[in-house]
């Protein structure tokens, strides 16, 4: 098991606050990179969060290396569908909060890779449950907007399963960001599963190939203080 020197991400935004966007695209295109790999042979996180994203070293910069940790809870799918509702109720997809809350029309453990995916089965839902929502690579996908939205405000958009259920994540907070980083967000931050970005869709916006340099940042300077309410137990 490889050993990784460094802190959390969450350590990290909870004694510095907000990432200036470049650095906060240099550790999602990583995050996505990591996912991509883990999708690409059939394996879920499930609970990606800011706690379980090790950033190496002792500062956050452009050097910055990211390294994907606790995979407690991953799932490695050949064949059969998933059994079991799990994940961080602040950051679980709002498919996966309504199964664990009970919510009518929702079927527990279903699950979809919502595209070929080579090696493993194409698990497609019961021809009689069709409108009804399945889990599927893309609960990942929610997970690490998450993080991108930790990265760039310096705090958590939920913090319960109901609150992503029923509310929507502050845009005020997101005022000093550029359209572009804004606009990834809302993408990977949509609560309907068939409009939400795959991994892929999400490596190909035009925010993340954007140059390093291009002056796209938070304006730390303009920020209030009580909007850093990113809390690291």
């Amino acid at each position: 098991m490889e050993e990784v020197q460094g802190k959390e991400l969450a350590e990290h935004i909870a004694l510095q606050g907000p990432l200036k966007e470049p650095v906060a695209r240099h550790i999602l295109i990583q995050v996505l990179d990591g996912l991509s790999h883990m999708h690409s042979r059939g394996i879920i996180h499930r609970d990606l969060k800011p706690e379980n994203v090790m950033i190496t070293g002792d500062v956050i910069d452009l050097e910055s290396r990211v390294k994907l940790i606790d995979f407690g809870v991953a799932k490695c799918l050949k064949e059969g569908p998933l059994k079991t509702v799990v994940g961080t109720p602040s950051i679980m997809a709002p498919e996966v909060a309504k199964a664990k809350l009970g919510h009518a029309g929702v079927v527990h453990g279903a699950f979809n890779w919502d595209g070929p995916n080579p090696g493993f089965s194409v698990l497609s839902p019961p021809s009689n449950t069709r409108s009804e929502p399945f889990f599927s690579p893309k609960v990942d996908v929610w997970s690490a907007g998450i993080c991108l939205y930790t990265c760039l405000t310096g705090r958590l958009p939920f913090r319960t399963e109901m609150e992503i259920i029923r509310s929507e994540y502050d845009r005020k907070a997101l005022v000093h960001c550029s359209e572009e980083a804004k606009d990834l967000l809302e993408k990977m931050l949509e609560k309907d599963v068939s409009k939400r970005l795959s991994i892929e869709q999400c490596k190909a916006h035009p925010w993340v190939p954007c140059s390093e340099i291009d002056g796209c940042t938070i304006d730390l300077d303009n920020i209030p203080e009580d909007d850093f309410d990113f809390v690291y137990d």
